[in-house]
């Protein structure tokens, strides 16, 4: 174990970021379903916009809560393991998003655009979250 990080204040940390991203994605998914209600009026086309959207919206959750424990588990490994064990992981997250994103191309009743868009929820969760604790701790 490495003698320069407070493993259990890390996983505070950890926890507590990631507790934020995931209500960012969620705040972000219902912002998307409104616009959504409004861009496809008809319901036969906003049904598959909402099922891809919930879709990409749990998966970014999902990722959420997985990249968390992927860093809880890497920071208790020795350097060499933890990198290890990030990249298998990494890999393994990025193969999960594809085939994610193959069920929802190949799916008629799933919208591949709504998907899409619930899957840039956290990319937009951890800009935001990033913005959010860098401007409380100034």
């Amino acid at each position: 174990m490495q003698d320069s990080f407070d493993v259990t204040s890390d996983e505070h940390v950890f926890h507590e970021t990631s507790k934020k991203m995931i209500y960012v994605v969620i705040a972000l998914y219902f912002v998307s379903l409104f616009v959504g209600a409004f861009i496809f009026s008809d319901l036969a086309s906003l049904v598959p916009f909402a099922k891809g959207l919930t879709l990409g919206t749990m998966f970014s959750v999902l990722k959420v809560y997985l990249l968390s424990k992927t860093l809880k588990k890497a920071i208790s490994l020795e350097p060499a393991n933890a990198r290890n064990y990030a990249r298998l992981h990494y890999t393994l997250r990025f193969l999960l998003t594809g085939v994610i994103l193959a069920v929802s191309a190949l799916e008629p009743s799933i919208s591949f655009l709504g998907t899409c868009i619930g899957m840039l929820t956290l990319q937009i969760a951890a800009y935001s979250t990033n913005f959010l604790i860098s401007s409380q701790k100034k």
